[in-house]
């Protein structure tokens, strides 16, 4: 396991961007999402099989910035 909070250690200010750019970029997804209109487009889209879901979670922008944000909730640092 790859462990990022040296970075926090030594330059604690990182984190506080990365939570700020985090917070602001799900603020613009919500943003966006809400003045998108309609959801219907007239289209009928098949559902993602089970493992398209898992697999789909890789892209999973939110779960990357709070990986990378070192923002867990558990305190990993306290062992």
């Amino acid at each position: 396991m790859i462990r990022y909070f040296f970075v926090f250690e030594r330059w604690p200010w990182v984190q506080t961007v990365l939570l700020v750019a985090a917070t602001i970029y799900l603020l613009y997804l919500a943003w966006n999402l809400a003045r998108s209109g309609s959801f219907h487009t007239g289209s009928t889209a098949r559902p993602l099989s089970f493992f398209q879901s898992v697999a789909i979670q890789w892209l999973n922008p939110k779960a990357w910035l709070v990986i990378k944000s070192g923002n867990w909730p558990i305190d990993c640092r306290r062992q």
